[in-house]
């Protein structure tokens, strides 16, 4: 099983060529896609998975919700034994209100997906370009192309990210300092870790994570914000010499 995007880094892995080398030593193989359905066409045949999951909250469905492919021939276990519900793999009464939701949430996501990726590309970009330029010691972590168009991990060096992090919430910005999953961990990200970070790096890293909502004002209220919260940060920092 592999994540069909890095959920900290946005970064795409090559599901496709992965899949292939599985399928050669017939070795059953799943994808996490949550992070990657509703931002970019999928197809699953192309794709060569057997199973696929994904969930509906990523692209504005109720939370709760969620579907997943399972290729045709594909054996899997019941989640929940005792009824006939889902193809008995899931017994109990079905969500159908969520499912309702999810299959609407679809077709909008499908319909404005070209849209919403220019949209929300050129907003990530706009606010990648103003760091860089503004705060000095700060690098993008993870591959610069083959990653989400919404998501950016940045390091700001010399700093402990939890504290850059409460300045920002406190100011009206949302980040965090791994993935959404672990927002209230105060140790640096094994995911950063994993990938040989620089340990002052890793320690200064926040996930900023756009979606449709955000305006080009918000970036540019976040890039002014930004710079003082880091400098001020980073003079507390026993590393840190300017």
């Amino acid at each position: 099983s592999v994540m069909y995007a890095n959920n900290e880094t946005g970064n795409l892995f090559p599901i496709r060529e992965i899949a292939q080398i599985a399928k050669e030593r017939d070795i059953v193989f799943h994808t996490d896609a949550v992070q990657v359905v509703g931002k970019t066409p999928i197809d699953v045949k192309e794709l060569g998975v057997d199973i696929l999951t994904a969930s509906g909250h990523k692209f504005n469905a109720p939370k709760g919700i969620g579907f997943q492919y399972i290729r045709k021939g594909v054996k899997v276990l019941p989640l929940i034994s005792g009824g006939h519900q889902e193809r008995e793999l899931r017994a109990g009464t079905e969500n159908m209100l969520g499912i309702v939701a999810i299959g609407e949430a679809s077709r909008i996501a499908k319909e404005e997906m070209e849209e919403k990726s220019k949209y929300i590309g050129y907003l990530r970009d706009k606010l990648e370009k103003g760091i860089l330029n503004t705060i000095p010691d700060t690098v993008i972590n993870g591959h610069p192309e083959k990653r989400l168009y919404n998501t950016t991990n940045i390091s700001f060096k010399y700093i402990e990210a939890e504290a850059l992090l409460v300045m920002l919430d406190m100011n009206g910005i949302a980040v965090s300092t791994g993935s959404a999953c672990s927002s209230g961990a105060t140790e640096p990200s094994y995911v950063l870790q994993a990938m040989n970070l620089d340990p002052l790096c890793s320690r200064g890293a926040l996930r900023f994570s756009l979606g449709y909502g955000n305006t080009e004002e918000d970036v540019d209220y976040c890039l002014s914000v930004l710079p003082p919260l880091v400098e001020k940060t980073r003079k507390m920092s026993p590393f840190y010499k300017k």
